[in-house]
């Protein structure tokens, strides 16, 4: 697989996608649990945790 950075649904930034332990994907520091599960628009994959926009985060 190639790995890029991917655009949300909601127009927020972009998903950094990295590779992580043993070569597998990372995505905004979660682990991808699962993945290739076809539906019927598209690809699956489960991570490990939410993903918050950081947009929405306060500190």
């Amino acid at each position: 697989y190639q790995l890029k950075d991917a655009q949300t649904l909601n127009g927020s930034k972009k998903l950094s996608i990295a590779k992580g332990d043993a070569g597998k994907p990372v995505i905004q520091q979660a682990r991808v649990v699962q993945s290739d599960i076809w539906a019927s628009n598209g690809m699956v994959h489960i991570i490990d945790r939410v993903l918050i926009p950081t947009d929405l985060i306060t500190k």
